[in-house]
């Protein structure tokens, strides 16, 4: 092959060559002439400095052999090409082999030794990387794609299923032609050692497809040999589960592979139920190398059909010769397993040997728990999955049979003590490593679960012969994926020491410095707005003074329409009756992270260096969220000297804040009952404002405090609607009169505040005031009329309110009817740019609506609601429809990776919550008739077999301005992500 005329000597900049065109006549016979225009462009690179410069495939990948030494790559060949590959085989000698990449003798080999033992057999293929096959002597052995400037880590990117894989493989083959015929050779370059590099690049014979294999060629000639073999080809994702369609594949097989076992027909003769099960099914997965995780996974899953293969089998055939399969261990196949590892070389030993921390550390009780896989999430799942307990020993079962290598809840427990042991490390990158670990121990937590998942869903469709595939099966049991915040319980057990350590930091709330439509002056409450003239408000993080303010406005506001009632009684009635209108004040607090009061400020943790960013407590409900919080108040009372707290300066530079010598530290919670308490006593204002002392006292006692955590971003709850439908519903009648009483506490209370009124009219002097005191029998009829506020609060008021309040309108509606606007012929007229993505019309909540009964209408009822919540706070500039396209656009726009994924990841938030309102006023108006008896949660359970829903959640995104490739599935939006915060770790 001519050598390229080099432009620059940079290694790493691949330069060009020219285009030719092939030669017209060879040895006498005619060939087609390739154009020039049709010539691949040939760009060149070299591995490194000192090696040979030559074509590159894409211009970027080479071509490398799977035989390397070092134990970062595949398996332990020998030094010839006729070594054998590293195997794991089940303990209990079920019919389940792991290998690592063969090549293509050696697979026919270890298929013909798998027929003599089994008749039926299933070839996995778990590889996650591009692999061709090169001919080389009698054989042809695996060589992966690679990155020429990576060329030691394996290439993920450009695949993400087993059929692109086979797709990119036929086009790398391809291009590689391609570049021969170019350069008018019958050889290409391949690396055969990237360790030492010597004599490399080699150059194979690679003009023709026979010399060059695809990885689909290779293991279906294996297959077709035998009669009940078959072959699939999965993508298993490093340290994850695939996704649910790639399993569905593999379901498909196992289908036509279980009907040949198990009888087709409900109705057996006697000699017919003795032939069944006289075999069970088979497995070999291969992968790259053994201990990359992924071939122990492929195993497990098949430990699972295999078992739930065998419960089938026994319920028709008790006498089957497979009946002691799951219940002894096969001493020959731990013989032959024990000879297969003396076999092995001191690499693998050096392996095993650096994953020992486990076996040289005390563990402690803590470890032992999660070496057993006893994590919260189970715990969680258990409540809703039946025969959990059986699910769970079967998981670990089958983890623990093909668990020699690799065992998933020791790597696990091995991630963890790793991540352990960077607290006491100095490195200065050790930042990144922990985010790494904790990347890697979410995606070990997931692949665990989704194996039980894996495993319930065979339990419930292997009897029914797979009449759901397992996406579909999934996709029936939203709770299944709602339960994946559970994997991350890293807060929950985080406590006050951290504070100590200086490590975090105790921040005042600056609810203050954002209140935008400036209403604290008047109320106290920062950002304080009604909704639509209903008893519906939102407001910023209130404090102990602002929430007796607000206990005193609504009391003085809702005295004089009473008095302004009795001023209408009719002199002509002996006894005439007088409505008094008692104001219920509910609190209700939406946020998901430690509130305290510190000596007299709210206050927070936060990390230090990244006071922006909340310290959340993922999947907690409300109760465990005020059970926890009080720990922590009382936690931080026990630190002496007293922690000193900060505040946020327009700098964004904490600075630190006088501290008392015995500060005050209350809960959140214990802040509502102590002010509440206090307000039962008048104080001068009431008096001076002549309101009863039983009035006061009454408002007081009814004033209630509730706990809705709200996730800022992301997946809202489905309990989260439940408990603000139970909390509209349980008080409809008192928000109806609420709504009739005082159509704007906002105003009323302004307008109190600027008169500062010293007795309300008709209340000159003691005895006047004593004539609007509660009558006594004889001198009238006191109408007691019960009233109910909603004042819902977060950190800002701005996000997780406006949704609050935005759930609470909609069931109010529901409850009480909507206003003009909502009809299709109210609709106010929109002419602007993009107008139609500011209103919501996203192609997937189009596909929602053509799902939903009325879902046009039922749209157009959300965006109402959405609409007259941002009328009353338009200073705000906040509209969570709005705000899925500007979010979107700010993430087209920005340049900084970092803050370029949190826009994206804000746009899809808003996008799933205005997809959970549409859907959840589909609920409201389904179950108004039974008052929504059924809650939200259950609903959407049973209506995703009418409504596949789920089915547009899991290909979730904007396909009108990307690819359908960029679409993402529940389980990438869901799964827990590392942040700044992510430094503890509590999955217990």
């Amino acid at each position: 092959m001519p050598e390229p005329k080099k432009t620059e000597d940079d290694t790493h900049n691949p330069h060009r060559r020219n285009k030719r065109a092939a030669v017209l006549l060879a040895n006498f016979h005619e060939e087609y002439q390739i154009l020039a225009d049709e010539l691949p462009e040939i760009i060149t690179g070299r591995v490194s400095k000192h090696l040979r410069e030559h074509p590159m495939i894409s211009g970027k990948y080479c071509l490398v052999r799977d035989a390397e030494g070092e134990r970062e790559h595949v398996s332990s060949y020998s030094a010839d090409p006729n070594g054998t590959t590293t195997k794991q085989m089940s303990k209990l000698g079920l019919p389940i082999l792991g290998v690592s990449q063969p090549s293509f003798n050696r697979l026919m080999q270890i298929v013909a030794k798998c027929v003599e033992i089994n008749p039926v057999w299933l070839i996995l293929n778990v590889r996650c990387d591009p692999c061709l096959f090169s001919e080389c002597g009698n054989d042809w052995l695996p060589y992966a794609v690679r990155d020429y400037k990576k060329i030691q880590y394996t290439i993920k990117e450009p695949c993400r299923t087993g059929l692109e894989l086979d797709r990119f493989e036929a086009d790398t083959r391809e291009q590689v032609m391609q570049l021969i015929r170019a350069c008018q050779d019958d050889s290409f370059y391949f690396y055969d050692d990237i360790t030492f590099f010597e004599n490399q690049p080699k150059m194979h014979l690679a003009a023709q497809p026979d010399y060059l294999l695809l990885t689909q060629e290779v293991y279906t000639t294996a297959a077709l040999r035998e009669d009940k073999v078959r072959y699939v080809r999965m993508r298993f994702p490093p340290l994850s589960f695939p996704p649910e369609d790639e399993v569905d594949m593999l379901i498909t097989v196992v289908r036509e592979l279980c009907n040949e076992i198990l009888p087709k027909t409900a109705v057996l003769k006697p000699n017919e139920v003795a032939e069944v099960g006289q075999s069970l099914l088979g497995f070999l997965i291969t992968g790259r190398k053994i201990h990359d995780e992924s071939i122990q996974l492929g195993m497990a899953m098949g430990y699972l059909i295999l078992r739930a293969l065998h419960n089938t089998i026994m319920q028709i055939n008790p006498k089957s010769p497979v009946a002691e399969a799951f219940s002894r261990v096969d001493e020959h196949s731990l013989i032959r397993m024990a000879s297969q590892s003396d076999k092995t070389d001191n690499k693998k030993e050096d392996e095993s040997a650096a994953k020992r921390r486990r076996e040289c550390q005390l563990l402690t009780q803590w470890h032992q728990r999660v070496k057993a896989g006893r994590f919260h999430f189970v715990r969680q799942v258990g409540r809703y999955l039946p025969f959990m307990v059986q699910i769970k020993e079967e998981v670990d079962r089958a983890i623990d049979d093909c668990g020699d290598v690799i065992n998933l809840r020791e790597e696990i427990l091995e991630t963890i003590l790793e991540m352990e042991s960077l607290n006491f490390s100095s490195d200065t990158d050790k930042n990144h490593h922990w985010n790494m670990l904790y990347e890697n121990i979410f995606r070990q937590l997931e692949r665990y679960y989704m194996l039980i998942c894996f495993n319930a869903y065979l339990r419930d469709q292997v009897p029914l012969r797979f009449s759901l595939s397992f996406s579909q099966w999934m996709r029936r049991h939203p709770k299944l994926y709602h339960n994946l915040a559970y994997l991350d319980n890293t807060e929950w057990s985080a406590n006050v020491d951290r504070l100590k350590s200086g490590q975090r930091l105790l921040i005042k709330d600056n609810s203050s410095s954002t209140d935008e439509l400036c209403t604290q002056k008047y109320t106290g409450l920062a950002n304080f707005r009604q909704l639509l003239g209903w008893p519906i408000y939102g407001a910023c993080q209130p404090d102990g003074n602002s929430i007796k303010k607000i206990q005193y406005l609504v009391t003085t506001v809702y005295w004089t329409v009473a008095l302004k009632n009795s001023l209408k009684k009719d002199p002509k009635q002996d006894a005439p009756e007088i409505p008094i209108s008692l104001p219920h004040i509910l609190w209700i607090c939406l946020r998901d992270e430690y509130v305290i009061d510190y000596a007299g400020e709210i206050c927070t943790w936060r990390i230090k260096g990244n006071e922006k960013e909340s310290i959340v407590l993922k999947g907690i409900s409300g109760l465990e969220m005020e059970d926890f919080e009080d720990k922590f108040a009382e936690g931080i009372k026990k630190i002496k000297p007293p922690i000193q707290y900060y505040a946020i300066g327009d700098d964004n530079i904490p600075k630190a804040c006088a501290t008392l010598e015995h500060p005050t530290i209350t809960s959140l919670k214990r802040i509502f009952n102590q002010v509440l308490e206090t307000t039962k006593t008048p104080s001068a204002e009431s008096k001076a404002a002549g309101i009863p002392n039983a009035y006061v006292e009454y408002v007081s006692e009814h004033a209630e405090y509730h706990r809705v955590p709200v996730p800022k971003y992301g997946r809202v709850p489905a309990p989260v609607f439940d408990q603000i439908l139970r909390l509209i519903v349980n008080n409809s009648r008192g928000l109806l009169i609420s709504t009739l009483a005082a159509k704007s506490l906002v105003d009323d209370c302004s307008s109190f505040s600027m008169s500062n009124p010293a007795k309300p009219t008709g209340a000159s002097d003691n005895k006047e005031e004593d004539e609007w005191q509660i009558p006594e029998n004889g001198d009238g009829k006191i109408l007691r009329i019960g009233s109910t506020i909603l004042i819902f609060f977060c950190e800002n008021g701005r996000e997780r309110t406006s949704l609050a309040m935005a759930v609470a309108g909609l069931v109010f509606c529901h409850v009480a009817g909507f206003a003009f606007g909502y009809r299709v012929e109210e609709e106010e007229r929109i002419s602007l740019r993009d107008a139609k993505y500011t209103k919501g019309e996203f192609v997937v909540i189009k596909r929602l609506i053509t799902l939903l009964p009325n879902g046009n209408q039922v749209k157009r009822e959300v965006d109402y609601i959405l609409d007259k919540c941002f009328e009353s706070m338009s200073m705000m500039h906040f509209h969570i429809r709005e705000e899925i396209y500007f979010s979107y656009v700010k993430y087209k726009e920005e340049k900084d990776p970092k803050k370029k994924e949190e826009y994206r990841r804000q746009s899809f938030a808003y996008l799933e919550e205005y997809f959970s309102l549409i859907l959840f006023n589909a609920y409201l108006h389904d179950g108004q008739a039974t008052r929504w008896k059924t809650p939200f949660e259950s609903w959407m359970e049973k209506v995703t077999n009418r409504c596949d829903y789920m089915r547009i959640l899991d290909n979730f995104g904007f396909p009108e301005f990307e690819d359908a490739g960029n679409m993402m599935r529940m389980r990438d939006r869901w799964r827990p992500r590392a942040s700044s915060t992510s430094q503890i770790l509590g999955i217990l």
